[in-house]
This record gives C-alpha cells, structure tokens and sequence, in this order.
C-alpha cells in the first residue's frame, strides 16, 4: 500500500515538505513547505505554518483595512513579501500549484481587488521571506531532515 509520506519521492510544484519534528535547525523544525519552483540551481517554497504577530497593514499601512494575517515564509530574503491564493482566473501571470491554489501574480492588480472587496482575507495568504535551495542541496535535505508528502495528502486549505 502506497505512503503518503516518501523520502525517496521527487518533490514538485505544489507537492509539501515536511520536516522531521527534532531537526537541528530550527527556521525548518516542525515546518510544512509548500514548494513553488524548482530547476537544476535552485528550489523556492513557502512555510504554511508559521504565522507571524502581524497583519498585512502592518507593511502595507495602504490596505490597513484589510485584515489578512502575516507568514514567515522563510529565512530567504525576509524584506520580500509573496502570496498564495485562490484568484487564478483573476490575478495575471500566477502560477498554478494544483488543487486551486496559486502563486503570485501581478500585485497591483491584487492591491486594486482587496480595495474592490473582490479578494478577501480567507482567499490569500501573504508570507514575509521564502524558504530556497541552491542546486542539489534540497535533495541532500530529502536524505536527512525532511520528507515529501505528495498529492493526495496536499488538498489542505491554505486558503479558506
């Protein structure tokens, strides 16, 4: 009977990472990653479960109003802000990651959509930094610290 879980599997766009609950790093310890891109020099995702004190007004005083929580989505870059989301048919050059969910996307067209009432909190999900790996390093990391957890197991609701 097939895992849902697989150290040996090739992850790919949309699959999750998971990593072991007692690795010595603790940006990863317990984290769920969402891969997004990945090519022959690198590797992008987002950590789904790690909610930050702080909401989207907090950094873009433009939206205050809009009340959608902050992520960390990793130690990568921490002065870059990306989103999951459910808006594919709205949101320009996203890219799809299966089962409804989206990645990025134009953010002018994203602000102009929260300012309508046409995106709402429960339908994207906004992360500060991104978790990413250099060439072969993610699959060394498959070896030791996490596993993959493939399609069947990834119909969570990232988004409401």
């Amino acid at each position: 009977m097939p895992t849902i879980f697989d150290r040996q599997a090739k992850p790919r766009k949309g699959s999750l990472l998971l990593a072991e609950p007692f690795m010595d790093d603790p940006n990863f310890r317990r984290g769920v990653v969402i891969r997004c891109e990945h090519d022959e020099t690198s590797t992008f995702g987002l950590m789904l479960n790690r909610p930050i004190d702080a909401v989207l007004g907090n950094v873009l005083p433009e939206l205050a109003h809009f009340e959608a929580q902050l992520y960390y989505g990793g130690p990568c870059r921490t002065e870059t802000m990306h989103y999951l989301h459910r808006y594919g048919k709205l949101i320009d050059d996203c890219v799809n990651l299966g089962n409804g969910i989206f990645w990025g996307g134009h953010f002018e067209q994203i602000k102009s959509y929260i300012l309508s009432g046409d995106i709402t909190p429960d339908g994207i999900r906004f992360f500060i930094g991104f978790a990413g790996w250099d060439g072969q390093q993610l699959n060394d990391e498959l070896k030791r610290t996490f596993v993959v957890c493939n399609r069947k197991c990834s119909r969570l609701r990232i988004c409401r």
